[in-house]
């Protein structure tokens, strides 16, 4: 998988450079008869009620013949729970991935679980809720994988449920090394239900990027052709599969926080 990372970083720099292709890098649209041609990703619907909801999902590798097929014959993809009053145009929306693997990753990650559409109003202290939330605050990040009532809602941002929170830690606390390849690091620190780094250089471009990247799931394409970049100059170092898995990491993330504010913009 992590071998075609330098495949994924190119064509994701292709697609932030494509201005017919929406937003840039993980590309969505609201209006379903949009869907490019030969373009993989996740076909959605969100079921709410009142107080929560649920995402039902079909990860496919041709969007637009998946919808038209999904239109033409519900009952084939029971995955999606649709029923015979539902108007199927309205409801069936997409999300286009550069790679299946990032579509499953979605899947796997978000499908089928039913969150609270409030989630901050309805936590408590055995069951404080799936997402992560991220405190910005003069070159520092902080995500909290649980929220607690210590924290001042004012200056939180939700991000949402963006993985498993002990496997995100664990991931976070392999990567020191590799932001500080990216920017200078003041401090780092990955444990206790929460990660936290502070750079010394508050305006660095990378660091913003990669602020940028969890608060709005989107970066430059520069970014993504400076990742490119430093695996093409690290190709023979013994750290490089890590240093993939890294990128790889990011590009993932980005999506899932992609995919979240997609669907938060329909609650």
């Amino acid at each position: 998988m992590f071998d075609d990372i330098s495949f994924l970083v190119q064509e994701t720099l292709k697609e932030s450079q494509n201005p017919n292709r929406g937003r840039g890098f993980f590309s969505f649209q609201s209006k379903n008869n949009n869907i490019p041609e030969e373009s993989c990703g996740v076909l959605y619907r969100i079921q709410k009620n009142a107080a929560t909801f649920v995402i039902r999902i079909h990860v496919c590798d041709d969007l637009k013949e998946t919808y038209q097929n999904i239109i033409k014959h519900p009952d084939l993809f029971p995955s999606l729970r649709f029923e015979a009053e539902d108007i199927l145009e309205e409801e069936l929306k997409f999300f286009i991935c550069d790679s299946l693997e990032f579509a499953e990753s979605i899947k796997s990650k978000l499908a089928n679980k039913r969150f609270p559409i409030n989630e901050e109003d309805v936590f408590n202290i055995s069951d404080p809720g799936d997402s992560w939330w991220l405190k910005q605050d003069n070159g520092q990040l902080n995500i909290y994988f649980k929220l607690s009532h210590t924290q001042e809602m004012q200056d939180l941002i939700k991000l949402g449920p963006l993985g498993d929170p002990e496997h995100s830690l664990e991931q976070f606390g392999k990567l020191y090394g590799y932001f500080k390849m990216l920017f200078p690091l003041q401090d780092y620190s990955s444990g206790f239900g929460q990660f936290s780094l502070t750079t010394e250089e508050k305006d660095h471009p990378l660091f913003k990027q990669f602020s940028r990247l969890l608060s709005r799931g989107d970066v430059s394409a520069d970014f993504w052709e400076y990742l490119r970049d430093i695996e093409k100059e690290n190709s023979d170092k013994p750290y490089i599969k890590s240093l993939r898995s890294a990128n790889y990491f990011l590009m993932e993330l980005a999506s899932t926080r992609r995919f979240w504010l997609e669907v938060q913009s329909q609650l």
